[in-house]
């Protein structure tokens, strides 16, 4: 935070981290936005190798988890962005956030049916590599 004031960025500034007490110390410095990251990792999914179909259980699990925990961590974090992977956004997370007047950002998001999912769920942000997924021809491809 002091570089980011040093060079007059803290106002346009924003920090996003998974560690909860990272977010709650930037928050309590005051200048940024401040995002807590829910990273896929912290639900131990991945679909890769043979524990796939157990991955894809977890991950439905953690879609339906993320909404009740949405109030809680931003409390205790006192962040004002919600940041999830795209793969555990749901409606039902945006709304949750919304509710607590944070906006929704998700990353990463690469294609054109995942956008279309969580633009659809109403994130208020995206993170992605190609914004070529932004262009309308893109999308057809």
């Amino acid at each position: 935070m002091e570089a980011l004031r040093r060079f007059g960025l803290s106002e346009r500034a924003f920090v996003s981290s998974v560690y909860a007490s990272t977010s709650r110390r930037i928050a309590a410095l005051g200048g940024a936005r401040v995002g807590i990251t829910i990273p896929r990792s912290a639900f131990k999914i991945s679909e890769d190798g043979r524990s796939a179909p157990i991955a894809r259980a977890g991950l439905r699990a953690a879609r339906l988890l993320t909404p009740g925990l949405v109030r809680p961590i931003l409390a205790y974090t006192r962040a004002t962005a919600f940041v999830l992977h795209h793969s555990v956004v749901t409606s039902g997370s945006v709304r949750a956030a919304h509710a607590c007047r944070v906006p929704v950002v998700t990353w990463t998001v690469d294609d054109p049916r995942e956008l279309a999912r969580v633009d659809e769920a109403g994130v208020d942000a995206i993170v992605t590599n190609d914004p070529r997924l932004f262009l309308p021809d893109w999308r057809l491809h």
